[in-house]
């Protein structure tokens, strides 16, 4: 009578431990950034977020049916499959813009006197909100082959978000500090 709740428990656990673990592992992105001593603030700017024209472009169902209706079956299976390849490495990209983001923002955040714990607690449930979404829509295009645009652009917004937020919180620090270290440090 007992086994059932006890192999759900167990079930649940260990599906909570898998989450757990995606949502706290570094993106790649995160992992091959170097040293904040040897980044400029150039390098920490997001470059791939704004190419979502593109994008929608190529996602939209109108396109696949022209494209079905007018190549011969081989070259359309070839046009999706690399549509698929470059939505991959658009949304590897994002992942990028978002670890550059985030870790130009955790060092603004470091400089910053008056960094409010408000702020804190939105970029980092931006971040867990982001590694969320990142992480299912990179398995969702894995074994779907496909993504909606709207969770691409839903991706993009996040990390648009957090620009603008680094953004103001770069303003922030340099009318606080308009000649001191910290605005050297960023300009490095």
């Amino acid at each position: 009578m007992m086994l059932g709740p006890l192999i759900f428990a167990t079930i649940a656990s260990v599906l909570l431990l898998v989450g757990l673990g995606l949502l706290i592992r570094p993106l790649k992105a995160e992992s091959a950034l170097r040293p904040v001593t040897s980044v400029s603030v150039e390098s920490l700017t997001a470059k791939h977020f704004r190419h979502l024209a593109q994008i929608r472009r190529a996602l939209t169902n109108e396109d696949r049916v022209f494209i079905d209706s007018r190549l011969p079956e081989g070259s359309a299976k070839r046009l999706r499959v690399e549509r698929r390849t470059a939505l991959r490495k658009y949304l590897v990209g994002i992942g990028e813009d978002f670890a550059c983001l985030d870790r130009l923002a955790r060092e603004v955040a470091s400089l910053s006197p008056k960094i409010e714990h408000r702020q804190e607690t939105e970029r980092l449930l931006l971040e867990v909100r982001f590694r969320i979404l990142y992480r299912i829509a990179l398995f969702r295009l894995g074994t779907v082959g496909s993504l909606p645009f709207d969770a691409v652009a839903h991706l993009s917004g996040v990390v648009g978000g957090l620009s603008r937020q680094v953004e103001a919180m770069m303003a922030t620090l340099q009318t606080l500090a308009p000649e001191g270290p910290a605005q050297n440090r960023l300009q490095s």
